[in-house]
């Protein structure tokens, strides 16, 4: 990935939690960043919420996506919990809900308790691979169901299946809006290597800032399951982009599987 690429989706800056109103900044943190571009608007797939990130006293914060996978644990980018790219002290909220910027229906809030990432990941080189991460909730989510993770080695066959995204990201790359609505799109599985999957295509349906850390689904022995979290993309979101593979990194989340189950 060139160095014209963005770090995908981290850094929608919003005005606060419960208003959550249009992104008012953005900044730069790297090499990729991308909300998912083509995609409509979803109430569904509950198990994606929103992470929120913000610093006490700041006056705004970070948008990602998440995806839960068990009552109390959610998987999402390194980048997106990391302290070298959210800051120290950074405090993370669940944000469930299909609009984030609805006064009217403002989304479900649920607390983080502590975030963890692999330490091997380098900010400013996201295709060297380790852009996992995992929030832990304050409260076990007992209404949704956790969305089923592959962790075992992809079959070669998923090359070219229908892939489904989900993420809260921006809709337009170039004019940097659209943030904050819960969006979904169909693409293809280009391609993956040991550590990362590429979904998408130039100037059509891909993922855009707010979209990191959200899910890649597949169908696995015909059930819709995790095989990916967004990472990066190219800048503008103008064409394929890069997502972790979650079997390559099996050891990482299996451990906050097994601590909280």
């Amino acid at each position: 990935m060139q160095n014209s690429a963005l770090l995908c989706g981290f850094v929608a800056m919003l005005s606060g939690v419960a208003a959550c109103a249009s992104p008012v900044a953005e900044e730069t943190v790297g090499v990729s960043r991308s909300p998912i571009i083509g995609g409509t608007a979803t109430a569904g797939t509950p198990s994606v919420m929103a992470l929120y990130a913000r610093k006490p006293g700041a006056d705004s914060g970070a948008l990602c996506t998440t995806t839960l996978i068990a009552p109390r644990v959610l998987v999402t980018a390194a980048h997106c919990v990391a302290t070298a790219t959210v800051g120290e002290g950074a405090e993370f909220k669940a944000l469930i809900g299909s609009d984030l910027n609805d006064a009217n229906n403002r989304p479900r809030v649920v607390n983080v308790t502590a975030v963890r990432w692999d330490e091997a990941f380098n900010e400013k080189a996201p295709q060297e691979g380790h852009d996992i991460g995992i929030a832990i909730l304050e409260e076990a989510i007992t209404d949704i169901t956790p969305m089923p993770i592959n962790l075992e080695p992809l079959a070669d066959s998923l090359t070219g299946a229908d892939i489904h995204l989900v993420g809260y990201g921006l809709n337009d790359g170039f004019g940097q809006k659209g943030a904050g609505v819960k969006r979904e799109a169909m693409v293809k599985l280009n391609s993956f290597d040991p550590t990362l999957l590429q979904t998408g295509n130039f100037f059509g349906k891909t993922i855009c800032s707010g979209d990191s850390g959200g899910p890649v689904l597949a169908q696995v022995n015909g059930v819709e399951t995790l095989i990916g979290v967004n990472s990066f993309g190219i800048a503008f979101c103008i064409g394929p982009a890069n997502s972790t593979r979650v079997d390559a990194y099996r050891v990482f989340i299996e451990r906050f599987l097994v601590e909280y189950p």
